[in-house]
């Protein structure tokens, strides 16, 4: 049986919005140090010489990313492609014997 249509469009699901991690992060001035897992304060960038500093600081480790990426503009580097070796296609098949053809009468 065919289901009887509805009058108005069957909504979509909508993910739950992401909570903002600290909700005061600016680019080149404040990073969120996430001391409290997903969330945490923001520090000043002003208070870290290098991205090294980030990673020295105590930090967690999405505080350190979020130190570097905001107050030095470095994102870390993507994940490699895959590790895995590529798909072989199989060897084409050999041309046919020269000579062996049908006989052009001669």
């Amino acid at each position: 049986p065919t289901p009887t249509p509805t009058p108005t469009p069957t909504p979509m699901p909508v993910p739950a919005p992401t909570p903002p991690e600290c909700g005061c992060e600016e680019d080149g001035v404040r990073f969120c140090n996430f001391d409290d897992g997903a969330s945490g304060t923001c520090e000043r960038c002003s208070n870290f010489a290098d991205a090294a500093a980030c990673a020295a600081d105590g930090l967690p480790a999405r505080g350190v990313q979020d130190c570097v990426a905001r107050c030095f503009g470095l994102r870390p580097p993507p994940p490699p492609l895959s590790l895995v070796p590529p798909v072989s296609t199989p060897p084409s098949p050999p041309p046919p014997a020269s000579g062996g053809g049908i006989p052009t009468g001669g």
